[in-house]
């Protein structure tokens, strides 16, 4: 098999080094994925803790811009609040890996809830799907964003791809 030149990293992409900041990290995503107000919070704090073991953690930055994403939508934190603290989150795990595909859905978030920015968001929609196309939450993110924007075949399109990669979830 041969590599495409510079693509070889991907292979075994390691986020951090530290056991502890994973440890933290996977805490972390268990407490959001239970979708309440206090648990997402929770892992807004498990996120830092990991960041604390390694400052170089960029999953564990585009993890609290998501958590920090989901807060208003809950009714939990206002708007010019929490998407702000979000987007720092996401350009800070993309200063420290810009090839990090949760980086740029985060972002995708915050430029379509925030900025208004239709077509930023789906510039990062695309780039994080080139960079992860195996990424069911990408596809879910974009066919959100195609469904609000009218565009209901495409939003379609992606929902189903999303649920070929990951039909359980």
């Amino acid at each position: 098999i041969e590599l495409v030149a510079g693509q070889d990293y991907m292979l075994v992409k390691r986020y951090t080094q530290n056991p502890d900041a994973y440890n933290l990290y996977m805490q972390g995503r268990l407490e959001w994925d239970k979708a309440t107000g206090s648990a997402v919070k929770r892992s807004i704090e498990l996120y830092q803790e990991a960041i604390v073991k390694d400052p170089n953690f960029a999953l564990a930055y585009a993890s609290i811009a998501d958590a920090y994403n989901l807060l208003p939508e809950m009714g939990i934190m206002d708007s010019a609040d929490a998407f702000p603290k979000a987007r720092e989150a996401a350009e800070t795990a993309l200063r420290i890996d810009d090839a990090l595909a949760e980086g740029y859905i985060s972002l995708a978030l915050i430029k379509a809830a925030y900025d208004w920015d239709w077509l930023g968001a789906e510039i990062d929609l695309n780039w994080a799907i080139g960079l992860n196309p195996n990424y069911a939450l990408a596809y879910v993110v974009y066919g959100n964003l195609l469904k609000f924007l009218g565009r209901a075949d495409e939003a379609l399109a992606k929902f189903e791809k999303a649920r070929e990669l990951d039909p359980e979830s």
